[in-house]
């Protein structure tokens, strides 16, 4: 069902029956009797003589056949233009507003501007900003933005901050700060933060609350673009004002945020060799010192549990590294090395705090294994990562999972190629390949749709390295696999 474009009506001589009429209306509304409501606005609009009482039920009938007629959207549509012509320039400006006909309601600009917004207040359903919007104009405009976007939508606004210009200062940086929002978002336009200063200069030394919304505005584009000292800046001016106002917190928040200790790693996870060191990328910010600690891996942990549970699990290995070259709150990188780790399932913790709680941390995973699978639909073959040769005669398995429980619907064994082959062609993408090799359990997705392909032979070529990353001066072992593929 379309949506019915529902805004305001003004009604230039409401009389007490009319009124009493929407109060029962607004009552039938709440409870939920639409139907009802729409009897009692169809009457108005039946028996009504007077054109604003009839556009009033024109309006009030869209309202509630929109929450259950199907053809609510047309038969509004047929309703407001039978009215057209008997309506006074006003009531026709509301009028092409209900049909979302924008640039036709605003040739009436005039009329619309000497409406005080209090004469409609009750059909503006609860706008936030209805103290900014003290005439009908500003709401016609406003509700025209909603259905534009771009240059359009920009264009509306600007209407609105030349209307006010000479008006108090409170609404003046309202329509100002929508419009340099509007401004920062528009393709193929020279922005920089000259436009924002330049906005903060017009309105220096106001009482007006709303100002500090233009230096909120300044912090945001500032940190969009990492000048992060910049951004501090201007919020610590906007605090200073008025660190109560809304921007005032959110200037404050923000503030928060980029002075922050953080650290970030690239990815959920990565495979590591085992005995064999690692080396491991990190990020951060405001930090000099990161802590960290390597707890087994935990199975079916429920998320609100997973925090408490981690920093309980017995430490395997733990440490610090420093690292340099995050100031002026910006973000660095480093490579640092984790040491060596048996086979296993782990999980790598990382905080800018030694207790791991006052800054809080992050979780990686990380997979220590030997093994490296190659998959091609139902075959594959499962390489050693430190050599790039095959694993022989290694078991595996599909494993699905039904009911809580894991059914085995396949298995292979490896042959002198390191190669397998599984004879299923029901696979599902819940499936998962599974080997277990010297204390690690390696998982893999595996789906098979059971089609007939092609007897076309193409070569196919697989790439696989020792570990994730290396130093300047390490030696790198590929390994590569080429094949021929039927599809």
């Amino acid at each position: 069902m379309k949506r019915i474009l529902l805004i305001i009506a003004l009604l230039t001589s409401l009389n007490l029956l009319a009124q009493t009429s929407w109060t029962r209306f607004d009552k039938l509304m709440g409870e939920g009797s639409y139907k009802s409501a729409y009897a009692l606005a169809e009457g108005v609009y039946t028996k009504s003589t007077v054109s604003a009482d009839r556009l009033a039920a024109a309006y009030h009938m869209a309202q509630a056949a929109s929450l259950y007629q199907e053809d609510a959207y047309d038969s509004a549509k047929a309703r407001y233009r039978a009215l057209l012509p008997t309506l006074a320039p006003l009531e026709k400006a509301l009028c092409y507003a209900f049909l979302g006909e924008y640039d036709s309601a605003l040739v009436y600009s005039d009329v619309l501007k000497q409406t005080p917004v209090e004469r409609i207040k009750q059909y503006c359903e609860g706008r936030k900003e209805r103290i900014m919007t003290p005439t009908a104009y500003d709401v016609i405009v406003l509700k025209a933005q909603d259905n534009e976007d771009g240059q359009k939508r920009y264009d509306l606004q600007q209407l609105l901050v030349d209307f006010h210009a000479d008006d108090g200062d409170d609404i003046r940086i309202w329509y100002e700060a929508g419009l340099l929002e509007l401004r920062s978002g528009l393709p193929n336009r020279h922005f920089s933060l000259a436009d924002f200063q330049q906005s903060i200069n017009k309105f220096r030394g106001t009482k007006s609350p709303y100002y500090t919304w233009l230096y909120n505005l300044a912090a945001e584009y500032c940190e969009d673009k990492e000048d992060y000292v910049q951004a501090v800046r201007y919020c610590d001016t906007a605090i200073a004002l008025a660190p109560k106002s809304e921007h005032g917190v959110h200037c404050a928040n923000l503030r928060d945020q980029i002075k922050q200790k953080q650290v970030r790693f690239d990815g959920n996870g990565m495979t590591v060799i085992p005995d064999v060191p690692s080396l491991q990328r990190v990020r951060y910010r405001n930090v000099d010192r990161i802590w960290y600690r390597v707890v087994r891996y935990l199975e079916y942990v429920k998320i609100p549990e997973l925090e408490a549970r981690l920093l309980a699990e017995s430490v395997v290995v733990s440490g610090q590294w420093a690292v340099e070259g995050a100031v002026d709150y910006q973000y660095a990188e480093s490579l640092v090395s984790l040491p060596a780790l048996k086979a296993g399932r782990y999980v790598l913790l990382a905080s800018p705090s030694e207790d791991f709680k006052t800054d809080g941390f992050v979780a990686f995973e990380l997979h220590c294994t030997d093994m490296t699978l190659m998959v091609n639909r139902q075959e594959g073959w499962l390489l050693d990562r430190r050599t790039g040769r095959p694993i022989v005669g290694q078991p595996l398995r599909v494993e699905r999972a039904e009911n809580n429980e894991k059914k085995v619907m396949a298995s292979a064994v490896t042959d002198g190629d390191g190669r397998y082959r599984f004879d299923i062609d029901n696979g599902r993408w819940s499936d998962y390949i599974v080997a277990e090799r010297n204390g690690y359990t390696l998982k893999d997705n595996f789906q098979s749709d059971g089609r007939k392909y092609t007897p076309e032979m193409t070569l196919q070529t697989k790439v696989c390295t020792d570990r994730p990353i290396y130093k300047p001066g390490d030696t790198v072992h590929v390994a590569v696999l080429a094949y021929l593929s039927d599809g």
